[in-house]
Parts: structure tokens; C-alpha cells; sequence
């Protein structure tokens, strides 16, 4: 794979696996709903700068504060829970007995 095809699988595997913890209650609709958005302006960036024969200042800025985005996941989802449990009890059991 390419780099360019390395990104792009990376984002639509990102975005299916936003849809996944959407749909089993590991994070909220909404969450979801503005991790997905910010993807898709990453993914629609890189289609700008692809086509682009020069990167202007405005673009150089959109870039910037893209970047500067944690959109792919919270810093709360890198951290592992000290006690407790982070699992959806009620769908994990709905998914076991289906």
C-alpha cells in the first residue's frame, strides 16, 4: 500500500469503527456524530491539497487547525480505567445471547 492509500483506509476504518461504538452505546451519537464530521473535512482536505498546485496561506491554515483537532479519539479512550468496569453490560449480554 501507499502512504496516500495508508491514510485513506485509515479514515474509513475510523469512521466504521465510530458508526460500531455509536451503535453499542460506547460512546454517545452526538460524540459520534462530530468525530465522524471532522474525519470527513480531513478527508475532503486531502482531496483539496491533492488537487491544489500550490498550498496558499488559507489552506496552510485549515491544515493547522485540523491538526490541531483530537478527532480520531478522546484522550479518555487512551487511558485504561483503574477499577470498574467500561463495558455496556446490557449490550454486551443482549450481544451474546442473540
Amino acid at each position: 500500500m501507499t502512504r496516500d492509500e495508508i491514510v485513506r483506509a485509515t479514515y474509513d476504518g475510523a469512521l466504521k469503527l465510530i458508526e460500531l461504538k455509536a451503535a453499542h452505546g460506547v460512546i454517545g451519537r452526538e460524540e459520534a456524530g462530530e468525530i465522524q464530521r471532522h474525519i470527513r473535512m480531513a478527508k475532503e482536505l486531502i482531496r483539496r491539497i491533492e488537487d491544489a498546485p500550490v498550498l496558499d496561506d488559507a489552506m496552510k491554515m485549515e491544515i493547522f487547525r485540523l491538526n490541531r483537532l483530537d478527532f480520531l479519539c478522546g484522550k479518555h479512550e487512551l487511558r485504561w480505567p483503574m477499577i470498574g468496569w467500561k463495558l455496556n453490560l446490557k449490550n454486551l449480554l443482549r450481544l451474546l445471547f442473540a
